[in-house]
C-alpha cells in the first residue's frame, strides 16, 4: 500500500462550511512530528477564531 494519512480541519457554519485551509501529514514515525503539527493547527484556528469574534 501506498499514500498518505492526512488531516484537514473544518467548520460547519449554519449551512455552509468553512474550510481552514489547514492541512496535516502523518508519515506514521514516532517522532512525534504529527502531534506537534496538530497542536499548532488548533492553536492557529483558535487563534482566527479569536480574532474574527
Amino acid at each position: 500500500m501506498s499514500g498518505k494519512i492526512w488531516t484537514s480541519f473544518y467548520k460547519i457554519e449554519g449551512d455552509a462550511i468553512k474550510d481552514f485551509d489547514i492541512v496535516i501529514y502523518d508519515d506514521q514515525t514516532d517522532n512525534g512530528s504529527y502531534d506537534r503539527s496538530y497542536k499548532k493547527a488548533i492553536r492557529a484556528i483558535l487563534k482566527r477564531e479569536r480574532g474574527s469574534r
